[in-house]
């Protein structure tokens, strides 16, 4: 309580952070660890709530900074093994290539130089087999194209992506985990379909980890047109083609904690957690279109399941 009221009383955070917000809840290792208000829970307290008063960021990125380093410290580790700080839920960043009303200002698309050549590319640590596309190997040249009136902060081409210098720098100061660093790249050429009065941005090349947990089969309704037996209990591959889901479901067992990520199962999906999208609200990146994993459903073979009149 001495927490939640030391939010409340502050005059940034209270209207950020609500009283026992489900992405702040977890479960103690057991019941020593949960039951009664010891020293070492009063001394956390106080740790706490000196590091609200003293707060003076207006969007609450120091505290949620602070927040993710306190679960990673040994003593929160030990009593605590579980806390991932959000509420598991997942969002997608499922309309890479938006189409139509406000969702299409901001698209921005790229695509690598003919003479940017391919290298090996991700592999399952059990099966070996392929999880993702061949790397593009640097130097990096790119050409851009644009559909709306501005550049979006993310750019999208297959399963990579380009980001702006904002997105890298608010990125690195946030504490949030899945992207393995910002490398330049070199722009050729910018197609605009649109006018667009702003000045170019600077773009970075950044990969989210691959494998960084496992789609739910089942829960997901995913058809490959085979039955689920002979498939990699790591990477999901196997025998059959990926035709349709239902859902877009992680094994949450087997999430390592990664803010942003592809799961193993689905190619090409990329997978942020709540506090990854909620970081990405308050900052208002373009073209980011985030959806409940949960009602994302895709079918490659359509002409499958219509049932004929």
């Amino acid at each position: 309580m001495k927490v939640a009221r030391a939010v409340d009383d502050h005059p940034i955070l209270s209207a950020l952070f609500a009283k026992r917000d489900s992405c702040f809840v977890t479960q103690a290792i057991d019941g020593a660890a949960h039951r009664g208000y010891q020293k070492w829970h009063r001394e956390l307290d106080d740790e706490v709530v000196q590091l609200i008063r003293g707060n003076t960021d207006k969007n609450g990125d120091d505290f949620l900074a602070f927040l993710m380093n306190l679960i990673e410290r040994s003593d929160i580790k030990a009593r605590f093994p579980k806390w991932i700080l959000g509420d598991g839920k997942m969002f997608l960043v499922v309309n890479q290539k938006p189409s139509g009303g406000k969702i299409e200002r901001y698209r921005t698309d790229f695509h690598y130089d003919d003479s940017v050549k391919k290298a090996g590319t991700a592999r399952c640590p059990k099966c070996q087999a392929f999880v993702g596309m061949l790397e593009p190997v640097p130097p990096y040249k790119v050409r851009i194209e644009t559909w709306g009136i501005g550049f979006g902060d993310l750019a999208f081409w297959l399963d990579d992506f380009l980001v702006t210098q904002r997105f890298a720098d608010e990125y690195v100061k946030s504490g949030l985990r899945g992207l393995g660093g910002f490398v330049s790249i070199e722009v050729l050429s910018c197609r605009k379909h649109r006018k667009i009065s702003e000045a170019f941005p600077q773009y970075l090349r950044t990969m989210p980890n691959h494998g960084s947990a496992k789609i739910d089969a089942v829960a997901s309704g995913i058809d490959w047109g085979v039955g689920n037996e002979n498939r990699c209990d790591v990477c999901l591959s196997g025998p059959g083609v990926l035709k349709r889901w239902k859902s877009v479901v992680v094994d949450e067992s087997t999430w390592n904690g990664d803010d942003i990520f592809y799961a193993f199962g689905i190619p090409g999906k990329l997978i942020v957690s709540s506090r990854f999208a909620s970081w990405a609200t308050t900052h208002q990146f373009r073209n980011l279109i985030l959806e409940d994993a949960k009602s994302s459903s895709h079918d490659f073979y359509p002409m499958e399941t219509i049932t004929p009149h």
